[in-house]
């Protein structure tokens, strides 16, 4: 019989991700809080009065149902808010609301 050699490249998980974008928040001068709360994003950033909430997931995933509602009522009272499955994505939304802020 002959072996057959998989190459499967696992996904980051969540809590990877999330860890390696809070430390490139952090570095760019951002503060943050793990929420912890069911169904609120996973973080919550600020920096200089402005704030951002970011749910983390891994790639290809998308926000429970439960998420997709509390996101949507952040959303509607006016508040940033970013669903990110790479940690460039999270630096880039955390960037667009800082220059969008004109800070």
């Amino acid at each position: 019989m002959t072996g057959y050699r998989f190459n499967f490249r696992a996904s980051p998980k969540e809590s990877q991700i999330e860890k390696t974008a809070v430390e490139h928040a952090v570095a760019a001068g951002w503060d943050n809080l793990k929420i912890g709360f069911d169904g609120w994003p996973d973080r919550l950033f600020w920096r200089q009065g402005v704030f951002v909430f970011i749910e983390y997931k891994r790639p290809g995933e998308a926000p429970r149902i439960n998420q997709e509602r509390k996101i949507k009522r952040l959303l509607d009272q006016g508040c940033w808010v970013g669903v990110c499955d790479t940690v460039a994505e999270s630096d880039a939304v955390l960037a667009e609301v800082w220059e969008a802020r004109g800070l």
